[in-house]
């Protein structure tokens, strides 16, 4: 029996913690905020009570500069912010050049192969006698001019996002 009631001795500082706890949360309270009224709560028992609490020169000094403190810090979010933000910006804008970049190989490599293409049917064309294979390796070679112009597009368009990527 002893030793349960040396328990609950033991836990009573933890549990008047709790308590103290629950007077000082608030809702959307930041952890830096929390754990400074709980100093405050704390230095307050300490005192004896508000009445009690001794108003120093320093206590004033740091009442004075706590506004001027508070501003920093949100100067300091604020850049921290941007910084994070800017890089991944940095980041977005490396995806989309990477994803120009495999969509410009894709566009070469279906040249090359129509290209292939049609040079094979040009050559079938020309032991078969068959202009059907002609008007195919005709085609195909058409399909190859729009391809190579939508290469320059991309070429362009890729340009352009490694010239804002150096800019940023």
């Amino acid at each position: 029996m002893r030793i349960v009631l040396l328990l609950s001795h033991r836990q009573a500082s933890v549990e008047r913690g709790f308590s103290v706890n629950k007077q000082v949360v608030a809702e959307n309270l930041q952890k830096g905020t929390f754990v400074a009224r709980r100093h405050i709560c704390e230095h307050l028992n300490r005192a004896g009570g508000v009445c009690n609490v001794q108003i120093t020169s320093q206590l004033i000094v740091a009442a004075a500069g706590a506004r001027q403190k508070y501003l920093m810090h949100l100067d300091k979010e604020k850049r921290t912010k941007e910084r994070v933000e800017k890089s991944r910006g940095k980041k977005r804008l490396q995806e989309e050049i990477e994803e120009v970049k495999s969509k410009r190989r894709r566009l070469n490599d279906d040249i090359d192969s129509m290209q292939k293409s049609a040079d094979a049917l040009s050559e079938k064309a020309e032991r078969t006698g068959k202009l059907t294979l002609v008007s195919e390796s005709n085609s195909l070679r058409r399909t190859v001019v729009t391809k190579k112009v939508e290469v320059v597009e991309v070429g362009n368009k890729l340009d352009m996002l490694l010239l804002k990527l150096k800019d940023s």
